[in-house]
């Protein structure tokens, strides 16, 4: 439903005998293709940046299996900083190298933004965690190669 046409009456309104899902299905384990959907960075209280990598999962079997037409897992890189800028160079910056160069974003000498990952296409790697005081499993992309 388009925000254009969302009634806000209707929905307060709108009643429902079914129950809601408690937990998300996540992500199976496994190798996938996926689209970057979006770029979302974030600045902790102690200074530190983090890049939080949102990619949308293309694999029917996942969807099923989750049952959910669109599946999105999230990467969180954590970025090597100086004055708001993203360092460059030996050493720092590794794990946003690797995802810029699964994407062939990572040539020296091109202009390069954080914006230019959303719509890249790569083979990502889903792995769980486990929430260590509710026990929930959470997905999570653990690697990116190129497609």
């Amino acid at each position: 439903m388009a925000n254009a046409t969302f009634d806000t009456s209707l929905f307060m309104n709108t009643e429902t005998s079914d129950a809601n899902a408690t937990r998300m299905m996540p992500c199976p384990v496994g190798d996938y293709p996926a689209t970057v959907q979006d770029v979302r960075p974030r600045a902790l209280d102690d200074g530190r940046v983090v890049m939080d990598v949102v990619w949308d999962i293309d694999d029917a079997g996942v969807k099923e299996v989750t049952k959910r037409q669109k599946v999105t897992v999230r990467q969180s890189v954590w970025l090597d900083m100086q004055n708001g800028v993203i360092l460059g160079g030996e050493g720092v910056n590794v794990q946003l190298g690797k995802l810029r160069a699964a994407l062939g974003q990572n040539k020296a000498g091109e202009a390069w933004s954080p914006g230019k990952l959303i719509g890249g296409v790569a083979r990502v790697r889903v792995t769980h965690r486990a929430d260590k005081d509710t026990g929930d499993i959470y997905d999570q992309v653990s690697a990116v190669s190129p497609l």
